[in-house]
């Protein structure tokens, strides 16, 4: 609630019109309230602008603002009928005052005894008929100030009583001609419109979470989950949309009614919202086009802007009621429009990325093996899901790592001279062979010992070469067990994928949990705030019908009064006229 943290102190004189400044606390901000003649305008500080202020924050404001001003009309109206009040039991006490000093004196009261008295005898009764006449003439001036006060007040409780309402004031409000009383129904419509358009921006953020968090299942599904399970989630998270969704639209239906309700009964008011709402959609556009016209100047631009409420005569506030019930949310800058653009369109390359990859996967796992290749472009677009276009660089440094660390520069130049010597020795074999073969009959001892010399130096070489392939047979078992230590690391690390995408669920299960808390805790903190404006409803309430039945009681008090009085002058009247047929009977001789 607000609360004033500095007294009113007059800033400026123009004239006549004198500004009161008062400093007061609202929804944890200090806010300048301005009183003028017939004005109150509710400024931030000019360190502080409303751009930088948060919805909730805005929102918060003006409730309280309402509010304050709505108590301040109920105290006006309150005093207005104390002073009425006061105002007729002091005529009343002022004319029975005159009344009781003594009987006042009418045309046609004597017309039974004698016209005018007979002279008195004694002096005494001389001084005393002048004193009665003096107070005669005294009675009658007070008397017909009596009957003037009288007059008036018989008035008024006739435009009282005729009247649906005593306090009945001609105040500017929504439609016209309104009672003082008629106000908070005013304000308390408003702030059901506003609560409303509270729910629906919860319900709208609520809807984009889960459609968010629909696309991010979607991406770590088609990765690591298989179709059963994708499709069993999928249709958890859209039934959760659906629910999201139609809720959304209830809301949007309430509002909408609650909207048509002010129309028909402020009609007046409902025109003020919309020229209110014209007016600030013209001031957002021209901020926005300066903001992209000079973004140097939109800090000092954006602290000079008041948010002011004007409440002529203390009555109702069609600012506050626009900005409360109407306004949904603040001006966007070019750069959020902008990076809002650009997320969107990576969230659409994502989920057409992700779509793309699910498609490709069901053609794996479930080829159409039947159906002939129709054309060249079908047989690559049924093919190409089976061919490995770009090999991940990740595996290709991790192969580089563990087969680097065994190769021998020293090993691998010795087995490539073997090879090459192997080569020439067969080759320079085969040549004898060919050449014996053209010219057995030319042999000569020298050429076999040769060839023997030949064969034993293969044989060395064969040696060489069972030595060469043992140790390869070596290698390639130490390869095969790296292979399957590989292919055991692999597993592993399916394990922990799935290990993961399980933890990611959960996660999303309990942040969708907080969000259900969430949204439980703030209906239930609105159905706290409406409870409690019903009990300041049902105060309101019985204050009135308490102020009712004590204007009835002394309107009751009053009447037997007047009868009392009435029955005392009768009485008076009655010994006035014993003692004068006394005096008459005791004068004639």
């Amino acid at each position: 609630m607000a609360s004033t943290s500095t007294p009113a102190t007059p800033t400026a004189d123009q004239g006549s019109e004198v500004e009161t400044v008062t400093h007061i606390q609202m929804a944890g901000l200090t806010v300048l309230m301005i009183k003028k003649k017939d004005q109150v305008i509710y400024k931030l500080p000019d360190n502080m602008s409303v751009q930088s202020l948060t919805q909730e924050q805005r929102d918060r404001l003006l409730v309280e603002i309402n509010l304050l001003h709505h108590q301040q009309t109920t105290a006006q109206a309150i005093a207005a009928t104390q002073a009425q009040t006061q105002q007729v039991q002091m005529s009343q006490t002022q004319g029975s005052q005159g009344v009781r000093s003594i009987a006042p004196v009418r045309p046609g009261t004597y017309q039974n005894g004698a016209s005018t008295p007979s002279t008195p005898t004694s002096t005494s009764d001389q001084k005393t008929t002048r004193r009665y006449n003096k107070t005669g003439k005294y009675s009658k001036k007070k008397l017909l100030q009596q009957q003037q006060l009288e007059q008036e007040a018989k008035s008024r409780s006739s435009s009282n009583s005729n009247s649906p309402y005593p306090q009945h004031t001609s105040t500017p409000s929504t439609g016209g001609l309104s009672t003082a009383f008629n106000q908070p129904e005013q304000v308390k419509l408003l702030t059901e419109i506003h609560q409303l358009h509270q729910a629906l921006k919860l319900q709208e953020n609520k809807t984009e979470s889960l459609k968010e968090q629909e696309q991010i299942l979607l991406r770590t599904l088609t990765l690591n989950a298989p179709i059963d399970t994708q499709n069993a989630q999928k249709q958890k998270v859209r039934q959760q949309i659906q629910e999201a969704e139609q809720t959304l639209a209830l809301v949007k239906m309430q509002l909408q009614k609650k909207e048509a309700l002010f129309r028909q009964l402020y009609p007046v008011a409902s025109q003020q919202l919309l020229q209110l709402q014209q007016q600030q959609q013209l001031q957002q556009q021209q901020q926005q086009q300066k903001l992209s016209g000079s973004a140097a100047g939109t800090g000092s631009q954006a602290s000079k802007t008041p948010m002011s409420t004007a409440a002529p005569g203390g009555g109702s506030i069609p600012g506050a009621a626009t900005m409360a019930g109407m306004v949904r949310t603040g001006p966007k800058t070019v750069e959020e429009q902008l990076q809002q653009k650009i997320a969107e369109h990576h969230d659409r390359v994502r989920t057409s990325m992700a779509e793309e990859l699910q498609k490709a996967q069901r053609a794996v796992r479930y080829p159409d093996t039947r159906t002939p290749f129709r054309s060249l472009e079908d047989a690559i677009e049924r093919l190409i899901p089976y061919h490995i276009y770009q090999y991940p660089d990740e595996d290709l440094e991790a192969h580089a790592k563990e087969f680097g660390t065994r190769f021998n520069p020293e090993l691998h130049q010795k087995a490539k001279s073997m090879h090459k010597r192997k080569l020439d020795l067969f080759l320079k074999y085969n040549d004898l062979i060919k050449s014996s073969a053209k010219h057995p009959r030319t042999t000569n001892p020298s050429s076999a010992l040769d060839i023997l010399n030949a064969r034993y130096s293969l044989e060395d070489e064969r040696a060489e070469h069972r030595k060469v392939t043992e140790e390869f047979k070596a290698v390639k078992e130490q390869a095969d067990v790296l292979k399957k230590e590989l292919e055991s690391r692999q597993a592993m690390l399916l394990q922990q994928r799935k290990a993961e995408a399980l933890l990611i669920e959960q996660q999303q299960k309990l942040i969708l949990e907080r969000q259900r808390q969430e949204e439980m805790s703030k209906l239930e903190q609105i159905q706290r705030q409406q409870q409690q404006e019903e009990q300041q409803q049902n105060r309101m309430d019985e204050m009135q019908e308490h102020l009712q039945q004590q204007q009835e009681l002394r309107l009751r008090e009053e009447q037997l009064q007047r009868e009392l009085e009435k029955h005392h002058e009768m009485e008076l009247e009655r010994q006035l006229e014993l003692k004068q047929e006394q005096h008459a009977r005791d004068t004639q001789p």
